[in-house]
């Protein structure tokens, strides 16, 4: 029986399935399947031009109205799949800098003043995995997969510290299964192995959950398992719903950035507690000032005096 030829996206596939972490290649595999496969059909893409990729990313914009960082992932995925084209299987040159687009970010806008006191309020009335993962969010900055992969033995106590050393995320089964499960994973990048010191009133309020629970269970579910991320998700979506707030779980995580801006912690230190790999990321991704504030920073300029 003659084996079945590979298309050149599965032929890249297999390079990177022993080049990257099993995160990332599921990350490809799904951009393959979901959205390239699904556009350029079999092996049209041997056959692509600047032209058919301008029209593939106002596709991805226009047509699914799919965010800035997620097409630009796809045209990034595109370029290095047709690279080991152009290098494998003598494809023709494409000079993919001419092809630009302009799109502006959708806001990233934190929670208001209002809004974090009903979270918080939420949090001191609600002993619950749901209270203890927003107040994470919320008041230590942490991600939604670093807060499920938190064990107790990760706390630090008496020194108002927690170590983030894995994440949890949901993937595709790793033994040929069609299902997915969760994965207790190190993190992407280097930067986001971190130690992060948490408030005294967090600490505190953490204690209250540990009822001398095994150090080496997780801290949502309290079990040798860990909490799937989308279940706080989900549950989260219900709360903002019931609350009328227009937010994500990921939104507590830009809130906790700005309010630290706000109160004068400096962008370094804030970098290295969200385990950003650079100051930029920490500035362009998440301190969104309110108009209130950058008025109070502005009416700090006087004018000279006589003396």
């Amino acid at each position: 029986m003659q084996e079945k030829k590979l298309t050149i996206q599965e032929e890249w596939l297999l390079t990177k399935k022993i080049s990257v972490k099993y995160s990332t290649y599921c990350k490809y595999e799904n951009i393959i399947i979901k959205h390239l496969n699904s556009y350029f059909k079999e092996n049209d893409i041997n056959e692509l031009t600047e032209l058919k990729i301008i029209n593939y990313i106002d596709h991805l914009i226009n047509v699914m109205d799919l965010s800035k960082s997620t097409v630009n992932t796809i045209q990034g995925t595109l370029k290095s799949i047709y690279r080991y084209g152009e290098r494998t299987h003598g494809l023709k040159k494409l000079d993919f800098n001419v092809i630009k687009f302009n799109q502006k970010s959708k806001s990233k806008e934190p929670l208001n003043k209002e809004q974090e006191i009903i979270v918080w309020n939420y949090c001191l009335d609600n002993i619950s995995n749901m209270s203890l993962a927003m107040s994470l969010g919320l008041y230590g900055g942490l991600r939604i997969g670093e807060i499920c992969a938190l064990k107790w033995e990760d706390i630090d106590f008496g020194n108002c510290t927690i170590s983030i050393t894995k994440t949890a995320e949901r993937l595709k089964s790793d033994d040929n299964n069609s299902k997915t499960k969760l994965f207790i994973l190190e993190p992407k990048t280097e930067s986001s192995i971190r130690s992060v010191i948490l408030p005294d009133f967090l600490i505190k309020y953490l204690e209250k959950y540990k009822n001398e629970a095994a150090t080496n269970n997780y801290i949502l579910s309290n079990k040798n398992k860990p909490l799937d991320p989308r279940t706080i998700q989900k549950n989260f979506k219900k709360f903002c719903v019931k609350n009328n707030i227009d937010a994500t779980f990921h939104t507590l995580r830009h809130t906790f950035a700005t309010n630290c801006i706000k109160i004068g912690i400096d962008v370094k230190t804030l970098s290295e507690i969200l385990g950003h790999s650079n100051v930029n990321i920490t500035l362009n991704r998440y301190v969104h000032t309110s108009f209130d504030f950058k008025k109070q920073q502005i009416n700090k300029i006087v004018a000279p005096t006589n003396s």
